[in-house]
């Protein structure tokens, strides 16, 4: 197996120990669920694994920093609030920049002197919205939010 992907699902409980059986992984994708606990050791060791997405979940403690942890672009954290680290710090300032490197100021040069950045035409603040985000925020639409 060189893909797992289990996101958007109502999974809860600790990434499980035996996904280090998997030595062949490539990527895992365990966002958008209830996954809480710290982030195994065993994560960084997986030899092949290119790119893990954790992100949106209830994961805590301090961030691994061997193996694919070293690599802030092929790991996707961001929704753990109670995660800590210096990596996860780097990757927190790098939201900065958009897609191409650029830092903020670099993309305001970008518009019309007289034209302001906006929701609607600035990159950094457009955002793709699935319906799962909206239905999870709204905890399924209910009324009593």
């Amino acid at each position: 197996m060189e893909r797992f992907i289990v996101n958007n699902n109502l999974f809860r409980g600790e990434i499980p120990e035996s996904l280090q059986g998997l030595r062949g992984l490539e990527e895992i994708d365990l966002s958008h669920n209830n996954i809480s606990g710290g982030i195994p050791e065993f994560l960084g060791k997986l030899p092949y694994l290119r790119k893990l997405d954790l992100s949106f979940n209830e994961l805590e403690g301090e961030l691994p920093t061997e193996g694919i942890f070293a690599n802030e672009t092929a790991v996707s954290i961001s929704g753990n609030d109670e995660l800590c680290g210096a990596c996860y710090i780097a990757i927190r300032k790098s939201r900065k920049r958009d897609l191409t490197g650029r830092s903020s100021r670099e993309r305001q040069s970008d518009h019309f002197d007289d034209e302001e950045p906006t929701l609607f035409n600035d990159p950094i603040l457009t955002a793709k919205i699935t319906y799962q985000d909206i239905f999870k925020s709204t905890d399924g639409f209910s009324e009593d939010i």
